[in-house]
This record gives structure tokens, sequence and C-alpha cells, in this order.
């Protein structure tokens, strides 16, 4: 595959290969002028009105061609972080599914069982010890549910 930024010569697209560029600076003229009339040598090109260029192109190396390396870099390197992670993520989908299981528990189970899944002064005493992990899985409504899922959903993979 041709280089698209040097269209596969290998030279320098901003010199054309000439090995400098232009001081953008001073316009290549080498100094510049204060407000007053004054004329000093510009800073940036040390007066010559040239600075340095690579003779050959910094994306293919001087090839004219895009190795699939080269290529492989580049993806990794503009791919959105969040899109790195698999949305199938191993903990994140069964954390959904239990949430589900014990929101239609509590919606529709027996209410002497239910009863056990919320923290109370008793729960300790009755040796119900679950109730200390359970109230994060407790939900009050379906959209409670709906949008506390989308959101582990979109960024527990994260």
């Amino acid at each position: 595959m041709n280089c698209p930024r040097c269209q596969g010569s290998g030279k320098c697209a901003e010199c054309d290969g000439a090995g400098y560029i232009e001081c953008p600076s001073c316009s290549g003229k080498g100094s510049k002028t204060t407000s007053r009339g004054a004329s000093y040598a510009c800073k940036s090109c040390g007066g010559d009105g040239k600075m340095d260029c690579s003779a050959e192109c910094s994306s293919c190396n001087g090839t004219g061609a895009i190795t699939e390396e080269f290529q492989k870099e580049t993806r990794e390197k503009y791919t959105p972080r969040f899109v790195n992670y698999s949305p199938n993520s191993a903990v994140v989908w069964p954390l959904i599914i239990l949430n589900i299981i014990v929101f239609a528990f509590v919606r529709y189970g027996p209410p002497e069982y239910t009863s056990s899944l919320f923290l109370s002064a008793q729960s300790l005493s009755l040796g119900h010890y679950r109730a200390f992990l359970t109230p994060s899985f407790v939900h009050w409504s379906a959209i409670h549910l709906i949008l506390n899922m989308s959101f582990l959903g979109y960024y527990g993979p994260a």
C-alpha cells in the first residue's frame, strides 16, 4: 500500500525531500523586525531562514509504502480506550443477571424470604449475614434496575 503522506515517493511531504523547510517564524527571511523598526536575527532558525527537516517521509521511513506493522500501531494508537475492552466481560454479565434475579425474587418472591435480604437490626442475631451483601443487588423499581444495569453494562467492562 502506498504511503498516503508522500504518495509513494518516499520523500518528506513538507520539504519535498530537500531536507529543510522555510522558517515559519520569519517566513524564510532569517530576520525579524520590531515594532520600532529594529532588525534582529530570527531565534527559531538562527538567521538562516531555513529549518532542518528530514528528507525522507516520517510515516513510511522513505520506503514509499506503509507496512502492516505501522498500520497496526496506528490503529491501536487511535482506537478509543473503551473499545479495547470486551463488552462481554466475564464478570459484568453475570452481575447483571444476578441483579435481575434478585429484583424478580424481591418483587414476586414470598415475603418471609425476601425480608431476610434487607439489612436490619436483627439481621446478625437471626444469622442473615447475606443481608450485608444483598442491598447492592436490591432495586426498588423496574426503571431503577434498567438504568443501573445499562450503566453497569456500558461502563462495567472498562
